[in-house]
């Protein structure tokens, strides 16, 4: 079944055109040869393709360096050299729709909207990939997200109190992952574990293994939880979560719909 595609503007198709490597021009009946045709301006055509393909591994490089420094562990799983650009992996992500599609992105911390950071498609793009990625690479490439998210955009301020409604604050993340990542940033033997190993990353910059029992008490607060009668140790667990930001009082103060974590 062929792809139907709606009109975009000429300046967004000569940009797909000058990264996506599936709306290369000399690609017959192609995706760029079919959208040039249906906007009516074959003269797009016209293109010197040696010039183009410079051009494009040029801006393959730029995307990149955007996304290697975040994910600096994980690429030395994935590829750590400038010929990654090359590499299966990442010219299908050069193609994906999270790179191309703004909702796969956070707002910009000086509100200049979404789209502008890479490594919020990266990881949805890495997500889609779990049948031919290893599972302690995604949970590594998880864990250097959760880390890039808290440090993005800090909540604007603490909660004030424990009586209202709180949440899990959008720039902090509880995990759950089979391999102890953690060990990889800081310098030790990738572990896998014989159970579940619990992580909070925290918008202050801290990262801590939790038990079992409180991440379930933390989690406890995904979708907003009432404070109500706690026993002591739950007191000081919550007390602690407050301080380090983990909670909050307004869950659409970064984004309006909190990333879903795998």
């Amino acid at each position: 079944m062929d792809t139907v595609y709606k009109p975009i503007a000429k300046q967004d198709l000569l940009i797909r055109m000058s990264i996506d490597p599936c709306w290369s021009p000399e690609i017959k009946d192609g995706p760029f040869q079919q959208m040039v045709k249906l906007i009516g301006d074959e003269s797009l055509l016209d293109v010197n393709i040696a010039a183009l393909h410079a051009e494009r591994r040029g801006r393959w490089l730029q995307i990149l360096a955007q996304v290697k420094p975040i994910y600096q562990k994980t690429f030395l799983y994935l590829g750590d050299t400038e010929e990654f650009v090359d590499d299966v992996i990442f010219q299908k992500f050069l193609s994906s729709n999270f790179l191309w599609e703004a909702e796969y992105s956070l707002p910009h911390p000086l509100g200049y909207g979404r789209g502008i950071e890479k490594a919020t498609p990266f990881i949805y793009f890495l997500r889609s990939q779990s049948e031919v990625l290893l599972k302690k690479v995604l949970e590594l490439a998880e864990l250097e997200y959760a880390i890039f998210k808290a440090a993005y955009h800090l909540p604007s301020k603490q909660p004030s109190g424990m009586e209202d409604k709180l949440y899990i604050s959008p720039a902090a993340t509880l995990m759950s992952v089979k391999n102890d990542v953690l060990n990889i940033l800081e310098g030790k033997e990738i572990l896998e574990s014989p159970s579940d190993v619990y992580y909070m990353i925290s918008p202050t910059g801290r990262n801590f293994r939790l038990t079992e029992e409180i991440f379930m008490f933390l989690q406890s607060f995904s979708n907003g939880r009432e404070i109500g009668s706690l026993k002591e140790r739950e007191r000081k667990i919550l007390n602690t979560a407050l301080g380090l930001r983990v909670l909050c009082e307004n869950p659409s103060e970064l984004e309006s719909k909190p990333l879903k974590h795998s």
